[in-house]
């Protein structure tokens, strides 16, 4: 798809690691094209941009909004203990509130991804951010159960498009050499996501703040939901001075725009004009599409304006159709395998995750206990945390303050997940990323279980951080390989159902966890840590994509 000389230079420019000797690589191949009128495929184009500032701002931006998205389904885990007394909830409601973030999800994450896969990847990004932010601004004003229900239904609806775009715009920024590690890297933010939850809460919610607005008094967690808000705008407004994704142009035929994206990146990577790119004609992706004439989008094949509102109502019909490709071979068995490994992975990791605020606090300060028992210590504490005999003529300050140990806890559980997507970063081209997404599922599962036998609080923050950082480093690894496994026209798509998957698992866990502990409190330990085994075991039939060209 692009002159031999070109694809020789690319190959060489893969395999150099400094900057400065790319930038020389591109210069030659830039003369040695400059009257050929060969097409390129987007493989070669991307490389030919180089590796640089625009990769590393990419990066952080994408980390960026890892975290806020992270951010959004972890701070009622610590507000909710906080929250209890002023909005009168009970251990039920608390299970709602905690797990209808999920279904909110649920019910979005299929559609962002779809409209994503027709109408680009940005603007959804932008728009998404800026309705959270929103949304957080409402729970700041919130104090009811009904209106946190609610509004946190809506929050987890708009933050599954971040979670479900955000990886496909990264992948179709990078050429196979970076792809994986760059996304890598940004998922190390999932992990730092809830660290900085931690860094809110202790500076929120482990001392009395309140801000009297006209007739109402807003207390710590109310503020700590409009500080989020501030963050969110922020995230929307950084994500509209990025450009659209290449590979989502030239699969629309408009190669044009996309050949104006690659020469930005290609000057701020190699800081050259432009016009000195070595690429000077794009190959219409839409020739060799044959799953986006499969799933019957005229107007992209035939390059009619994709971007008109005289075609939304068309396209949402076409939703199940656009799936498609994705239940026939040689899709099928991937996108089945990858799906069970997603539920599998998310009911253990999120339930651990989303209860570790409360079980830190049941478990309180027990160090100099001599005969240390996890489910004592839950089953003894419960009786300080069950609000459904508090009235409401109760001071509630006294609730209003989390011990700051709650968070150092959480923070330690946290930095194994990012030391745990690190060293992924450093080691996925020595070790084959399916062999580290089977071990980095066995070692959780073997915490699991050790958190019901831990003999003190210390095994139990250690088992924790190893059951909770080490999925967090899975779910990155396996966020990679599906990325690189499905096409370009419904990539979105399979990434949004497979995440679907992950919040079913997600919120039937979280919702059950404390329901199982209250049956016999070895049951969600042992039942997690059994669940894990068998997602590492669906693990070894999923197919090696590290160094897999995307398609």
């Amino acid at each position: 798809m692009c002159p031999q000389k070109l694809c020789s230079t690319v190959v060489k420019l893969k395999a150099v690691g400094s900057l400065s000797e790319r930038k020389k690589m591109v210069h030659t191949s830039a003369k040695e094209l400059e009257n050929s009128d060969k097409k390129c495929d987007f493989e070669t184009a991307i490389s030919a941009t180089g590796f640089g500032r625009f990769n590393y701002l990419l990066a952080a931006l994408g980390s960026f909004w890892n975290s806020l998205s992270i951010i959004e389904t972890t701070t009622f885990s610590f507000v909710l203990p906080v929250a209890q007394c002023d909005a009168h909830l009970n251990t039920n409601q608390m299970s709602l509130l905690n797990s209808v973030v999920y279904l909110g999800m649920i019910v979005g994450s299929i559609l962002w991804g779809f409209l994503s896969d027709i109408f680009g990847r940005r603007n959804f990004l932008a728009a998404n951010f800026f309705g959270i932010g929103f949304i957080n601004v409402a729970l700041g004003f919130s104090n009811t159960f009904e209106s946190l229900m609610a509004f946190k239904f809506l929050s987890g609806f708009i933050v599954s498009g971040p979670l479900t775009i955000a990886g496909s715009y990264i992948s179709e920024m990078h050429g196979v050499r970076n792809r994986v590690k760059i996304l890598l890297f940004t998922f190390i933010f999932f992990a730092a996501g809830n660290f900085i939850t931690s860094l809110l809460g202790i500076l929120f919610l482990t001392r009395h703040m309140e801000v009297e607005f006209q007739a109402m008094t807003l207390h710590s967690w109310q503020l700590l939901f409009l500080a989020l808000a501030l963050l969110d705008f922020v995230g929307g407004i950084l994500t509209c001075l990025m450009p659209e994704s290449p590979k989502f142009l030239m699969s629309r035929g408009r190669c044009e725009e996309a050949m104006q994206v690659l020469k930005t990146i290609y000057k701020i990577n190699m800081g050259k004009h432009p016009d000195t790119f070595p690429i000077k004609i794009l190959a219409d992706e839409r020739e060799s599409s044959h799953d986006l004439k499969a799933i019957g989008h005229e107007s992209v094949v035939n390059g009619s304006n994709f971007n008109t509102c005289t075609i939304i109502g068309d396209k949402l019909k076409k939703a199940f159709t656009q799936m498609a490709p994705m239940f026939k071979p040689p899709h099928l068995s991937k996108c089945l395998l990858a799906f069970s490994i997603e539920l599998c992975l998310l009911f253990g990791m999120n339930s651990f995750r989303l209860w570790m605020p409360q079980i830190f606090s049941l478990i309180g300060d027990s160090e100099n206990d001599t005969e240390f028992d996890i489910c004592h210590k839950i089953q003894s504490n419960s009786t300080h945390v069950k609000i459904s005999d508090i009235t409401h003529n109760d001071d509630c300050s006294s609730s209003r303050i989390h011990s700051p140990n709650t968070f150092y806890n959480a923070m330690i559980v946290q930095s194994v997940g990012i030391i745990g997507t690190t060293m992924v970063c450093c080691f996925i081209r020595v070790i084959r990323n399916k062999l580290m997404l089977i071990c980095t599922t066995i070692i959780p599962a073997i915490a699991a279980i050790a958190i019901y036998f831990s003999i003190n609080p210390i095994m139990v923050v250690v088992s924790y951080s190893l059951a909770v950082g080490i999925s967090l480093t899975a779910q990155a690894i396996l966020s990679s390989i599906l990325a690189n496994i499905v096409p370009t026209a419904f990539r979105s798509t399979v990434l949004a159902i497979s995440l679907t998957f992950g919040r079913i698992g997600s919120m039937l866990g979280v919702y059950f966890f404390p329901m199982l502990i209250d049956h016999a409190c070895w049951t969600p330990f042992v039942s997690i840590g059994v669940i894990l085994f068998v997602c590492s075991f669906l693990c070894m039939f999923l197919p090696r994509s590290t160094k897999q060209t995307l398609l």
